[in-house]
């Protein structure tokens, strides 16, 4: 049922009749389309999941109802959700304006309780539009700089994260995943220290990219030997990873079938205006 494959009888019998939308950790908005019942829920979960979609969020400026607009360009086809809800009626849907959805799923209304009614969803959950590379690398515990040693190990910039659970949570590893496919140019960094905050600035100017990371922790005295022992023009690494134990100099985290992948960074700038 992937794109071309994808007709309108794909969609008989999937009745969208509710929604609920849940935030979920580091500000994440989950969009969960409720169905009349489980095996509607199930298709309709399969379409979006195999076909390349397209989502506009719509507010009626009369009602101010919502209606969420799912495109499949590839297919020629689409449906439009009219939710019949306003901000006023579910105050939720102010958490997804500008189109703020991160994730989609679908499910089904279970049973009614003293709390309110509780609902079973797919944990399967679909992104909706690019990874966000800066608002995932904010949520870094802090970063490390590491002075290697020439011709043995070079020097590195380390994103610290507590474990796997907070690289995921985050989409960290997507974020890197996405920044290492952008690689193979000549990208580089600029620190800007402020106190007991340091950002970094990703960028190259022949692939359009510039990322900010502001207001991580960092060692100053780690930092000042950073400089003293990597020359500006000199290339290093920048990785996800965690605290060392014991004597490690260094814990990077594999972002992808446990395969360890590093992004080289072509030399770095200071910021001397963030002093």
């Amino acid at each position: 049922m992937t794109n071309s494959q994808l007709t309108e009888k794909d969609f008989a019998g999937i009745i969208c009749n509710d929604l609920s939308i849940q935030e979920l950790p580091f500000g994440k908005i989950l969009l969960i389309l409720m169905c009349q019942d489980a095996e509607g829920s199930s298709k309709l979960l399969e379409i979006l999941s195999t076909n390349a979609f397209k989502l506009n969020v719509l507010v009626n400026d009369e009602t101010g109802f919502y209606k969420f607009d799912f495109q499949f360009p590839d297919a020629g086809l689409g449906f439009v959700f009219d939710t019949k809800k306003s901000e006023k009626s579910y105050p939720p849907l102010k958490k997804i304006l500008n189109n703020k959805i991160n994730f989609i799923s679908t499910g089904v209304w279970y049973q009614d309780t003293s709390k309110g009614r509780t609902f079973n969803y797919s944990s399967n959950l679909l992104r909706v539009g690019e990874v966000n590379i800066a608002d995932c690398f904010k949520y870094a515990s802090e970063v490390q700089f590491i002075n290697g040693e020439i011709g043995v190990q070079p020097s590195a910039v380390v994103l610290i994260f507590d474990d796997y659970d907070h690289i995921y949570a985050t989409e960290s590893n997507d974020a890197f995943n996405l920044l290492l496919s952008m690689s193979k140019s000549q990208m580089h960094m600029e620190f800007g220290p402020n106190n007991d905050k340091v950002s970094l600035r990703i960028w190259d100017i022949l692939i359009d990219l510039d990322i900010k990371i502001e207001n991580l922790k960092y060692s100053k005295e780690q930092f000042k030997t950073f400089r003293e022992k990597t020359d500006q023009s000199e290339s290093f690494a920048f990785v996800l990873g965690f605290k060392p134990i014991g004597d490690e100099l260094i814990r990077a985290a594999s972002t992808k079938d446990d395969q360890l992948d590093i992004i080289t960074i072509h030399g770095y700038e200071i910021n001397d205006d963030a002093n």
